[in-house]
Order: structure tokens, then sequence, then C-alpha cells
């Protein structure tokens, strides 16, 4: 009896000996030592919030914070995450380029005559005509690229065709479909300040674009004015671009068919076109220069057949 009772007193003198740690630090045998939570991550207030004075509020602490290790144990160091796909662009040296939110395009050509879909809108083959073009595109807005500009027309030396005179605004938000395609769905109003009414034509477009790589991009589009003329325009196309070094040479076909309230169903234009830009360095600023020639389907007796035209200007895009 009495060996047995020394053992359960040596077996209470120890386990009261190992409790004694945890008594003198504010613990608990049945609650070991929590640690306490992590600090809340700094505040991710937007714009809103910076106006409205309003922070974000720091997220609850964790119902249940780990334990600490015990006295005389190194904490086990936390397992790195595996690096982003940036990161990893950044370790091999090299740095993926991503779109501004906000893109800016101007360009100022002077053309030789103001010809529009195979028809010549100045009052002979040469008319010089200043045709600048500003424009702003929006990244990130949803799934795709929303895009406004105003596009302008005037004569440089007096012409009887005082139609020409010209102002279009326009929108569009393109959209990627799949890996090679994208669809764009526009918007343009064509404002001649000569006539009344000067909204002399509305169109709502929409155009698929294919990109089979190497530059070479195909298209199919149609464009609808509901609203004056009462018809559409359909057009089929392709452009090649070529890298020259810095410079870029684009030869382009289109062929167009339209038919409207009061035009019959037939052949609009086919057009040839050749651009080539070159950039002024990193700069921005490029020069550019366009042949054309174009097929007019609507011509009547007397018209030109075809129209020969071309274009020099300069531009700035970011």
């Amino acid at each position: 009896m009495k060996s047995s009772f020394d053992t359960v007193a040596v077996a209470l003198v120890l386990v009261l000996g190992s409790a004694a740690p945890a008594f003198a630090q504010g613990g608990s045998l049945n609650s070991p030592t929590a640690a306490p939570p992590p600090p809340p991550p700094p505040s991710s207030m937007g714009l809103k919030g910076e106006l409205a004075g309003e922070a974000t509020p720091p997220p609850p602490p964790s119902a249940t914070a780990p334990e600490a290790p015990p006295e005389g144990t190194a904490a086990t160091p936390a397992v790195a995450p595996p690096p982003t796909e940036e990161a990893a662009a950044e370790e091999a040296g090299g740095e993926e380029e991503e779109e501004p939110p906000v893109t800016f395009s101007i360009e100022v050509p002077v053309a030789t005559s103001y010809v529009w879909r195979g028809t010549l809108l100045s009052s002979s083959r040469f008319k010089p005509v200043l045709q600048p073009y500003v424009e702003l595109g929006f990244n990130g807005l949803g799934p795709g690229t929303f895009t406004v500009g105003g596009w302008f027309n005037q004569s440089l030396t007096e012409d009887d065709n005082e139609a020409n005179r010209e102002v279009d605004v326009y929108a569009s938000y393109a959209i990627p479909v799949a890996s090679a395609l994208e669809l764009k769905l526009g918007y343009i109003v064509y404002l001649l300040p000569v006539l009344d009414p000067v909204d002399s034509q509305h169109e709502f477009s929409a155009v698929a674009t294919f990109d089979t790589g190497g530059g070479f991009s195909p298209y199919i589009g149609v464009h609808v004015d509901p609203i004056r003329l009462n018809g559409a325009y359909a057009q089929v196309g392709a452009e090649y671009a070529i890298e020259a070094g810095s410079a870029s040479i684009v030869p382009a076909l289109n062929a167009g068919v339209s038919k409207y309230e009061e035009v019959e169903f037939d052949l609009q234009d086919v057009t040839l076109s050749l651009r080539l830009d070159v950039p002024f360095g990193e700069s921005g600023l490029y020069a550019t220069a366009t042949a054309a020639a174009a097929l007019n389907g609507r011509a009547v007796e007397g018209d030109d057949k075809i129209l020969p035209y071309g274009l020099l200007g300069v531009g700035f895009s970011n």
C-alpha cells in the first residue's frame, strides 16, 4: 500500500511541476497560450472612399487563433507561395507590357481628294482636303475597349461641292470573342453643316476581325442606317501588316455592297490601299502615307470608274 501511495504522489508532483510555467504565463491546462491575431491589412480605400472620408474597416480577427509554439521551440517558417507570372517574368529579366488605361491618338493627314466608299465627294480628282481625327480609347471597361472619336473633312481650296465639309462623331466597343476573333460594335453620325437636317446619316455597325497570325487580318462587317437612308452597307476585306524595321507597311483590300431606300442593291466599291507608318523613335510620333485606288460601283455615265487618291500626314499615339 505504501509503495502504491508513494508512486501516485510522485506522479502528482511531476504533473503539477510541468504545469507551473503555464500558470505563470496566465494560461491554463485546458486553453494553451494563443498568439495575437495578425494586424489588419492596409486600407484598400478607393477614390470614392477618399472623397467621402470613409475608410475600409479592417477584417474581424479569426475565430480560431493559431497556437503559439512551446517555449524553447523554433517556429516553423511559413512556406512562401509560388511566384506569380509577373514576378517570374521579372526574375527572368523580362516584363510584360501592360496597356495604359486610356489611350490617345491624333492624326492630321492631307488627302488629294475626298473619296469615300468608292464615291468622289470632292468636285474633282485633285481637290486637296484636310482630314484630321482624334480618338480616345478606354481599356479595362468590362471585357473590351471603348473608343470615342471625331473625324473632320475640310477643303483646302475652293470647291463647288460644299457638301464635302463634314464632321463625324463615333463610338465603338471592341470585344475579344475568342483568342483570334474580335467583334467591334459601333455607331457614327455624319454631320454636314450645309444640309438640313445636318445629321445626314446615322450608322450602327458590327465588324468581326480575325487575327490569323503573321499580320494577316481578314474581316467582315455590316453598317446599317435605319434613320435617314434606311439601308445598309456590307463589306468584306483583309489587311496584312508587314514590319520593316521600326516601320509598318499595311496593304489592304476592301469590297462593299449597299442597298438603301432609294438606291438598288449593287456593288458599292472595291478599294485597294497601301499604308506606310514610320515612327520617330519612342516618342509616339509618326509619319504616315497612303496610296489608294477605288472602283466606283455606283458610277454612272460621265463619272470616273477608277478613283486614285493619296494621303500624307503626321500623327501621335501612346
